[in-house]
C-alpha cells in the first residue's frame, strides 16, 4: 500500500467542499501520533493498481470506504478530540488486518 492511500484521503480531506462543512462544524484537522505514515509495510513488492472511482452523491464516510477497500486489509480511523474547545480530527489508515 505504501503511501498512496493515506495520499488519496488526504487528498478528499482537501477538497473545499470537505473544507466548508469542516468549518461549518468548528473543526479542523489536527496531527495523529501515526497519521498517514503509520502503515504496515507488506513485506513483498506489489504493483500499483490503479482504480477509477465515481464518488459523486456519495457521503464522506462512503468515500473513505471505497478508497480503502481498494486495498486489500486496509483500514481508516476516524478520531476526534475536543481541547478547551478546540475541536479537531484525524483520519489514519492502517493495513494488515
Amino acid at each position: 500500500m505504501d503511501n498512496e492511500v493515506p495520499a488519496v484521503l488526504q487528498d478528499v480531506l482537501g477538497l473545499p467542499e470537505v473544507r466548508k462543512r469542516e468549518v461549518a462544524l468548528g473543526l479542523k484537522q489536527g496531527y495523529g501520533q501515526g497519521g498517514p505514515a503509520a502503515i504496515a509495510k507488506h513485506p513483498t513488492p506489489k504493483k500499483h493498481v490503479f482504480i477509477h472511482l465515481n464518488l459523486q452523491n456519495l457521503s464522506l464516510q462512503d468515500v473513505f470506504n471505497k478508497i480503502v477497500q481498494a486495498t486489500p486489509d486496509a483500514i481508516w480511523i476516524y478520531h476526534e478530540s475536543d481541547c478547551n474547545g478546540a475541536k479537531t480530527y484525524t483520519v489514519e489508515v492502517a493495513s494488515g488486518y
